[in-house]
């Protein structure tokens, strides 16, 4: 099945291509491909809300993908996303 993979960037570099498949170095987090398109497709306005979301799901998955976005923006560092 496919997945998406979600970690935190201490900082962006403008001229580097992020390309090369590194999950271990951010430290990232898996979430189902299926679980993202549902979101999208239930929640296209709520997405800014992805803990209402989770509501519904009850996913641990989507749990760890909001701490993570939480981290990223208390920390003021950048997410970095690998999948699909």
């Amino acid at each position: 099945m496919a997945k998406h993979e979600f970690g935190i960037m201490d900082s962006f570099e403008e001229n580097k291509w992020y390309s090369d498949y590194e999950p271990e170095k951010y430290n990232c987090i898996s979430v189902r491909d299926d679980l993202i398109e549902q979101l999208i497709i239930n929640y296209d306005e709520e997405l800014k809300s992805i803990i209402r979301a989770n509501n519904r799901y009850q996913s641990q998955e989507l749990e760890a993908l909001i701490e993570v976005i939480s981290d990223a923006i208390k920390e003021d560092k950048y997410l970095i996303h690998y999948g699909i």
